[in-house]
């Protein structure tokens, strides 16, 4: 809840603009579904389910997905703005790789 709307802003806002924005909800009890419903944006597409954990919910997203690719992100986590368009490049210059991964930088603000 604290920050999905930075996270959701942080994909909405990528240099390459032409991918489906589909949010899982599993079982949250907070005010995360209207935080994600507030935001207006016609590549989001918002999902709800009973809990059913990690790995649940990343295989109904991929069910729901129409796209080539799929990368997924958590409710916490911001991306760069050129993260999807450099991935895709990675992936279209180099058609024998299965998969295009970014590094991580952890950051503890408690």
């Amino acid at each position: 809840e604290k920050t999905i709307k930075e996270t959701i802003e942080s994909i909405l806002n990528q240099t390459f603009v032409d991918f489906e924005l589909i949010v899982i909800n599993d079982g949250s009890t907070d005010s995360t579904v209207d935080i994600v419903t507030s935001i207006q944006d016609s590549r989001l597409q918002v999902f709800s389910y009973p809990n059913a954990g990690l790995a649940a919910s990343r295989n109904r997203g991929i069910d729901r997905a129409t796209g080539k690719y799929i990368s997924f992100i958590d409710a916490d986590d911001l991306w760069t703005p050129d993260k999807l368009e450099r991935q895709l490049k990675a992936l279209e210059e180099n058609p024998q790789a299965a998969v295009a991964y970014s590094w991580t930088d952890c950051i503890d603000e408690s």
